[in-house]
């Protein structure tokens, strides 16, 4: 564990790691009670993680900070800053069971590109709580990750979440996929334009994994210009029910596409008819 403050003018600076990008590389029961402070790839346990370099998973997992995280630019979050896969591997990036959480002093604050979890993730994040107040000067804040465009699920955010364009409780944008993710009562969020209680703006699946449904809830006070809803401030992907369970199946994965539901409600309808 780290309790003294780390800082660096530059980039990647971490709590634990300034950048963790090793073959194999894993960090795990760590924990960062100082605050840390730099440029951009700022995080509370690493500024970056990343297994660019090599086909092996790069994983953080059963760590938490409690510390302030501050960058002068951007890619800022309480975990890391930067968590990113190499988009060929089967192995992933991953932040898993991890908490940033800390006293009400405490911020995670940033330009753009700042999460209460991650800054920006083209990994896996599972399992993960904020309850430090999340801050940007620019775009792209959430309470969890700021700009995703791979996998949150298994999230909460507890804080306020405070920004520009593009600001959710969850993620500011996403163009991944959201399954079972909540903020909470307390996560208040501000933005100008796109701005949602899950979502700022979405492209990607909120609410779907492969088989069902799962649940995602705002409990917080959702303020902004444009673009703001309590859910998803802009929407161009997919929110809740994209397929059903097909009732007459006996087999639990067969699911009903949407086109298959319209046909069964045609027929009923023609049945009651008759």
């Amino acid at each position: 564990s780290n309790s003294g403050s780390v800082t660096g003018t530059g980039d990647h600076v971490g709590g634990i790691v300034g950048a963790s990008k090793a073959n194999k590389n894993t960090i795990e029961n760590c924990n960062n009670s100082g605050d840390v402070s730099g440029a951009s790839y700022v995080g509370g346990i690493a500024g970056t993680n990343s297994n660019e370099n090599t086909t092996e998973e790069s994983r953080i997992s059963d760590s938490s900070n409690s510390g302030s995280v501050t960058g002068k630019g951007n890619f800022v979050g309480g975990i890391v800053g930067y968590n990113n896969y190499n988009g060929t591997s089967e192995n992933k990036a991953v932040i898993e069971n991890c908490t940033n959480s800390g006293a009400a002093d405490k911020k995670i604050s940033g330009t753009g590109y700042v999460g209460g979890i991650v800054g920006y993730n083209t990994g896996d994040v599972i399992d993960v709580i904020n309850n430090i107040a999340v801050t940007g000067t620019g775009d792209f804040v959430g309470g969890i990750v700021g700009r995703n465009s791979a996998t949150i699920k298994q999230a909460y955010n507890q804080n306020t979440v405070n920004g520009g364009k593009y600001i959710g409780g969850i993620a500011g944008y996403s163009s991944g996929t959201l399954t079972d993710v909540h903020n909470e009562k307390n996560g208040t969020v501000t933005g100008t334009t796109n701005t949602g209680g899950i979502v700022g703006y979405n492209t990607g699946t909120i609410g779907v994994d492969d088989t069902k449904n799962t649940t995602v809830t705002n409990a917080g006070n959702i303020i902004g210009t444009s673009y703001v809803g309590g859910i998803v401030g802009y929407n161009t992907g997919v929110i809740g029910e994209e397929k059903v369970w097909d009732p007459g199946s006996q087999e639990e994965d067969q699911l009903w596409e949407p086109q298959a539901c319209e046909e069964l409600h045609q027929d009923l309808a023609q049945s009651m008819k008759n």
